[in-house]
């Protein structure tokens, strides 16, 4: 850049741009470890905030956004016979801390698109397609008919009501609720009724689905953790990748309504599947672990398991 730009005394070149709150600078930090977290803000009169130039320096509430992105889990999950299996997924079975429980109904699928045009008719077709609307209102009806039994009556509210999650190929219709867990439960309890988490729509398929307590190959039922403080963040282990020896499968969930068809299902699996094949593309091509499995002419294929 010439060298008249670095004349400008307003100039800030830094990778985290500072806020400004009257006459101090602010960047801010947001540290977690499992349920834990802790948000630290620092204050400087410099517009570069750094540990030596700081003036102030307080405990802040962190940013919802932020603290959405946490919302996603990952998961790690070792097996005997060098079985590896590694997962994520935008939408939890249940979220329990400080006594107040969380569902996130996660339902509706169209990609994103980096073209904005393109991007903005996905999003308005995604918001006016029935199809999609029916499998997120079946999303809600579940997580409601699942939360009447524990939570205490009266205390279920609706934190947003319909909003877009964006991840990085694909978008969802995306709502909140919560209460107050009923006094009669406790952790343990709460994952004995959420359990099993993945069922059928509409129930009288359930009839026809074989209750295996053993998963007979790729697990994608319940994972989480729990905290000493009597926290629990359980979710679904599907978008998620097993390692075995010499292969690697990948599976992703759907819902199927009326208006579903076969095509699009599978178009929507693969969607969601991209960002964890471009990770396990890009993985294979680095390092010794992807050396050791590229050698092995290990295959890249995707299940599509029906929810």
């Amino acid at each position: 850049m010439p060298k008249s730009y670095f004349s400008d005394p307003n100039l800030v070149v830094e990778k985290f741009l500072p806020e400004r709150e009257g006459n101090l600078y602010f960047t801010c930090s947001y540290h977690f470890f499992g349920s834990r977290t802790t948000t630290v803000g620092l204050g400087s009169r410099m517009p570069i905030v750094l540990g030596h130039n700081k003036c102030v320096m307080q405990d802040i509430d962190p940013h919802p956004e932020v603290v959405d992105f946490r919302t996603s889990f990952c998961i790690y999950l070792e097996f005997p016979g060098e079985i590896v299996s590694l997962g994520t997924s935008p939408e939890n079975v249940a979220e329990l801390n400080h006594g107040i429980l969380r569902l996130d109904a996660v339902a509706g699928t169209r990609g994103v698109h980096p073209n904005p045009e393109t991007d903005a008719a996905l999003e308005a077709e995604l918001l006016a397609s029935d199809k999609e609307r029916h499998e997120h209102a079946a999303a809600i009806e579940r997580a409601l008919a699942f939360a009447q039994s524990i939570w205490r009556t009266g205390s279920v509210r609706i934190v947003f009501e319909r909003r877009i999650r964006r991840l990085r190929y694909v978008r969802h219709l995306w709502r909140r609720i919560e209460g107050t867990l009923s006094d009669q439960l406790d952790g343990a309890g709460l994952l004995e009724h959420a359990f099993p988490p993945l069922v059928s729509y509409p129930e009288d398929l359930a009839a026809k689905a074989e209750l295996v307590l053993t998963p007979p190959h790729f697990y994608g039922g319940m994972v989480g953790r729990a905290g000493d403080d009597g926290s629990i963040r359980s979710f679904l282990n599907l978008r998620s990748v097993e390692v075995q020896p010499g292969v690697i499968l990948t599976r992703a969930g759907v819902g199927v309504v009326d208006g579903s068809t076969r095509d699009g299902e599978i178009h929507e699996v693969f969607g969601k599947l991209r960002a964890i094949h471009e990770a396990v593309e890009n993985w294979i091509g680095h390092g010794d672990l992807g050396a050791k499995y590229q050698d092995n002419h290990m295959n890249l294929s995707a299940n599509n398991h029906g929810q």
